[in-house]
């Protein structure tokens, strides 16, 4: 599946890295013609990212962008408490 190192990882967690890997593999056939209608995101840049494609996906699998975001909101709301209780940051 995914290479995680010695570090395991939550089922939401590795569930959000298959959401991201499944669009990721599915956008790729229309990645080329996306990108030459918007030069500023250069989609074909070796490191691409998120920041870039999630425009592309947006525009094209709004469906699977939204369980994506819906993925990765409830993993953040369910860590959000550890960042004060493990003192990441202070209140």
């Amino acid at each position: 599946m995914f290479a995680t190192g010695h570090v395991p990882l939550s089922p939401d967690a590795l569930h959000i890295l298959t959401l991201l890997k499944d669009l990721w593999v599915k956008s790729l056939p229309y990645r080329e013609a996306y990108a030459a209608s918007k030069p500023e995101l250069h989609l074909l840049a070796w490191d691409a990212g998120v920041y870039q494609l999630k425009h592309l996906w947006r525009d094209l699998f709004p469906e699977e962008w939204d369980a994506l975001k819906a993925a990765h909101k409830s993993l953040a709301e369910r860590l959000r408490p550890g960042v004060y209780e493990f003192g990441f940051l202070l209140r």
